[in-house]
Order: C-alpha cells, then structure tokens, then sequence
C-alpha cells in the first residue's frame, strides 16, 4: 500500500509541476514562413523513455525488483507510433522465486489534437515472453507471447524531455517514468 501511495504521489507532484511548467506555444518557421505548432507528439520523431512500475498488490509481501521498463518509438504520423517495449522484473518471496522479462512491438494510437505540453495515446504490444519460476522454466500455458493494452500520458517539461505514466494490462498495473524526444 506504501508503494502505490508513493507513486501516487510522485505522480500528482510531477503533473502539477509540468502545467506550472507550460510555456507560450513555440513556433517553428518553415521554408515558406509559415508557423508550425511544436507538438508533444510529432511525426517522424524518436521517444525512448526509461521507468518503473509498481507491483501487482499479490507481490506487495515480497522482495521485489520491478518491473523496470524501457521503450522506444518511432512516429509513424502525428496520431501513430510503433516502437518496442522492454520490461524486467523479479519476484522472491519466501516460497516462491519469479523472475520475467519481455520484447513487445507496440502500437501506439495518440488521441489528443496536437498540443504541446500534452500527450494522450492508447498503446497495444505483442511479442516474447519469458517466464521463470523457482529457478525452472515454466511458461505460462506454454506459449512465450507477451501482450499489453494500456492507457498512457506524456507531458513535456522541457523542450524535449517529459515525464510518462501508462495504466492497464501489463507487467504493473500503474507504471511512470522519463521521456526523451530525439
């Protein structure tokens, strides 16, 4: 329970940082002097972020590590990205050792109009599991494929960095982290 508290606090202290942190809208001059808002989201753009997630509440009794995200993604347009998630975690509790490590493709769907701060995505990822329990291999329902479906933000606090956080069906429940665009 401490640990969702905390994230749960890092969280609303990170939100409430990034809005006092916005900034008039930033333009861009093109070729033909027109501006061009600078979006949270922009096509042909890289996002690599780095986080951490809390634990299923059955883990909450034991030593935990994780789930440790990173995750790359390529705008496909404004609206679409593709990218791959990589997650870690272990789970040693007195009658039990867990350790698991996934590779999902990722599909991304922003749903927010360009804004600039902002940046509102549903995410879909599929691909390699592993799974090893008390030091033996033991996939689950013997097929090592990975899946997720979550709900995320992004906001920028700076021109090109921004803090993360996803809810749904994952390694966690709840996960948050930093957020770099190249």
């Amino acid at each position: 329970m401490k640990i969702i508290f905390i994230y749960l606090v890092l969280t609303i202290a990170s939100i409430k940082f990034a809005t006092s942190q916005i900034r008039t809208m930033h333009l861009k001059e093109t070729k033909e002097d027109k501006p061009e808002l600078i979006a949270a989201f922009n096509q042909n753009k890289i996002y690599v972020s780095a986080g951490y997630g809390a634990p299923w509440l059955g883990s909450l009794a034991s030593t935990v590590v994780g789930p440790i995200y990173g995750k790359f993604e390529y705008a496909i347009t404004n609206s679409i990205g593709i990218g791959l998630n990589l997650a870690y975690a272990t789970n040693n509790n007195p009658t039990n050792k867990i350790s698991t490590f996934s590779a999902l493709g990722r599909f991304n769907f922003h749903a927010l109009p360009k804004s600039e701060i902002a940046d509102l995505y549903m995410g879909l990822g599929m691909g390699y599991r592993y799974f090893k329990e008390n030091n033996q291999y033991t996939d689950l329902r013997d097929y090592p494929i990975g899946m997720d479906l979550t709900l995320g933000f992004r906001i920028l606090i700076a021109n090109n960095m921004g803090i993360f956080g996803e809810i749904g069906l994952a390694k966690s429940p709840f996960q948050i982290g930093l957020s770099v665009r190249l």
